[in-house]
């Protein structure tokens, strides 16, 4: 399956023409964002996050599902920096977190007082067809 994947300021990408260490890279602004499409909508189970050795432009990411591209639900949000972070992703059902969650997309950001660019080395979606 080929996934799309999207920039808030550096347009569409296709994962085929990236290459090196800077897999995810945005333009300087204020709520840099990066965006998987998975093509249809899935049961995501996890999400892995990896940023570039040394790098630190991503404290404060959040991840955020959605099935339509449109009403996005945060399901999680980094407390400190680390060099990967295996994000669970899960649901409300009968009063607990259950896994996976239904979702077509999978954006990763920053909201930030200040501009600046994010980078990172790799966004990994584990989940159910």
């Amino acid at each position: 399956m080929k996934l799309g994947l999207y920039y808030s300021t550096r347009g569409w990408h296709h994962p085929d023409y990236l290459v090196g260490d800077n897999k995810f890279h945005t333009g300087t602004e204020k709520n840099p964002w990066a965006k998987v499409d998975l093509g249809a909508v899935k049961t995501v189970n996890a999400v892995v996050i990896e940023n570039r050795s040394n790098e630190r432009r991503t404290e404060g990411l959040i991840v955020s599902v959605s099935e339509d591209g449109q009403q996005w639900q945060e399901v999680w949000r980094a407390r400190t920096w680390e060099t990967s972070w295996v994000v669970p992703v899960t649901h409300f059902a009968a009063g607990a977190n259950a896994p996976g969650c239904r979702a077509r997309f999978i954006r990763v950001e920053t909201k930030n007082e200040a501009p600046g660019e994010r980078l990172l080395r790799r966004i990994t979606v584990f989940g159910v067809k």
